[in-house]
Parts: C-alpha cells; sequence; structure tokens
C-alpha cells in the first residue's frame, strides 16, 4: 500500500494505491485524493481505510474479469452512532 504524500506529483489524482498479485492478474485500487480530507472531516482512521481497500480488492479478485473495474464503495456507519 503506497500513501501519496500531499507534494508528491501525483498526489492530485490519487491518495492511496494499493495491490495484490493473484496469479498472472495485478490488481491495483486507486483511492481519490478527496478521501484525505473526508477522514480528516468524519474522523475516519486509516485502519478503516485499509480494510475498506482490502475489501474492494477482495471483491475484485472473485471476479475473472482482467479489464480495468471501477468501484463506488459505500460504508454504512449508523450502527456506530450513538
Amino acid at each position: 500500500m503506497d500513501i501519496a504524500a500531499p507534494n508528491d506529483a501525483d498526489a492530485g489524482d490519487r491518495f492511496m494505491l494499493a495491490s495484490r498479485v493473484v496469479g498472472s492478474r495485478q490488481l491495483i485500487v486507486r483511492v481519490a485524493p478527496q478521501l484525505r480530507e473526508q477522514m480528516l472531516m468524519e474522523l475516519m482512521t486509516p485502519s478503516n481505510i485499509a480494510a475498506s481497500v482490502n475489501a474492494v480488492l477482495d471483491a475484485v479478485e472473485r471476479e475473472s474479469k482482467s479489464a480495468e473495474v471501477e468501484r463506488v464503495p459505500r460504508m454504512d456507519e449508523s450502527g456506530v452512532w450513538p
């Protein structure tokens, strides 16, 4: 997992890049830079982001497609609200 620093050349295009090799396939998840600010506003922890990215990699791994797949994950955090 690679986290882009705010001054990295591609920081405007990504916040995080995670990859996993499965057989002959390389699965890559690119997380948009808007998530950096969203983490601060919603008090989202890095471990929550890592778990979400791993869940996306797991879902894509189950698919047999080798082409690019786009996902917009959605989280229901209402279970932890008071």
